[in-house]
């Protein structure tokens, strides 16, 4: 005897009518000759197991579709000591049934809902009629697209009445345990606090004020007359020196160089706010300072082409473009320097003491 019966094989029940052992196997015979099946059988890729139960499905259904076999079936079963021995009375009651009735194709039971197909039925109609009226619109819903029923799991007892086949599940559901009502807090709308301004700002301003003036009345700075006096000079020094000379060259002695030579000089002004002193006649020489316009400053030398002129300012020489400063004479007597010759020592800036004014 194998280790299946035939009515495992097919995968109903002992009590099964006829008319559900007719929808079983045409519905295994439809899915075991499929061309999928077929092609895996034809080029032998991977038979397993599964891929033989044709075999037996024909074998079974030969068996049980033929009454007389199927008693005598039964009764080597009833012989076996591995079969129930009440499987006699469900034949008794088999034999003398109503050929009515219904039976699932699949069902699958989940945590909150069970799921079935109906495979066969003496009247579909009554049973869908039967599902609807004993099963509340919001505890069932039905695709129609794939055929299948879902209905809460508490309507199992239903489906057992109306389907021959039907399987409770191994275990009771879980019962559903109602979670926590949180009552609704009242809403309270939040009040933003809007800074104002101190009244007492202006005394703070009036205050730093008085500060800031009895502090430069107190702590005056100690040099703004030294410096008055030191530009006083340097101004009465140039414009004396420039009444004393001609548009060419100075009338008083030049000044002397670090090795005793005279220089002749030019007064020079910068046309533009500002002039950078380089240390090269090029725009890509680097600064040394500037030269402030409303200032007279000497030139002491220049390019052979004129372009640049050697600048005297206070401690410092260096190189200024010749456009942007306004020099009184003529450049000629100037001495000419290129870019490798060393540029002459600045020589001390005389000091003429202020000429006495003509109304004094």
């Amino acid at each position: 005897m194998t280790d299946r019966t035939h009515y495992q094989v097919l995968g109903i029940r002992h009590e099964a009518s006829q008319s559900v052992i007719e929808a079983t196997y045409r519905r295994l015979k439809r899915q075991y000759e499929s061309a999928a099946y077929l092609e895996r059988r034809r080029i032998g890729a991977n038979i397993n197991v599964e891929d033989t139960r044709l075999d037996r499905i024909e074998e079974a259904y030969a068996v049980l579709r033929d009454p007389a076999l199927r008693d005598r079936y039964d009764a080597s079963l009833l012989a076996d000591e591995n079969i129930d021995e009440a499987l006699d009375l469900v034949l008794a009651a088999r034999r003398h049934q109503v050929e009515a009735g219904a039976w699932l194709s699949e069902q699958h039971h989940g945590e909150d809902e069970i799921r079935f197909r109906i495979g066969w039925a003496s009247d579909f109609a009554a049973v869908r009629k039967s599902i609807e009226e004993g099963i509340p619109a919001d505890d069932r819903r039905y695709d129609a697209l794939r055929g299948e029923w879902a209905v809460d799991v508490r309507h199992g007892k239903l489906l057992a009445e109306l389907f021959d086949n039907y399987e409770p599940p191994e275990r009771p559901p879980i019962p559903r345990m109602k979670g926590p009502v949180y009552e609704p807090k009242p809403y309270t709308p939040t009040r933003y606090h809007i800074p104002e301004l101190w009244d007492g700002w202006p005394f703070l301003v009036v205050a730093g004020l008085v500060v800031a003036i009895v502090f430069t009345l107190l702590f005056p700075r100690q040099d703004e007359q030294q410096l008055a006096i030191e530009a006083t000079a340097t101004a009465a020094a140039l414009v004396q020196l420039a009444q004393q000379s001609n548009p060419a060259t100075f009338a008083t002695p030049l000044p002397q160089a670090a090795n005793g030579d005279t220089v002749p000089i030019l007064l020079t002004e910068p046309i533009y706010a500002s002039v950078h002193l380089r240390a090269g006649p090029s725009t890509d020489a680097p600064s040394l300072g500037f030269l402030n316009q409303g200032q007279i400053y000497w030139a002491v030398g220049r390019t052979a082409d004129q372009s640049w002129l050697v600048v005297q300012a206070e401690d410092q020489i260096g190189w200024s473009a010749a456009w942007t400063l306004t020099t009184q004479g003529d450049l000629t007597i100037l001495p000419s320097y290129s870019p490798l010759v060393a540029l002459p020592t600045p020589a001390p800036t005389p000091f003429v003491a202020p000429a006495p004014s003509p109304t004094s």
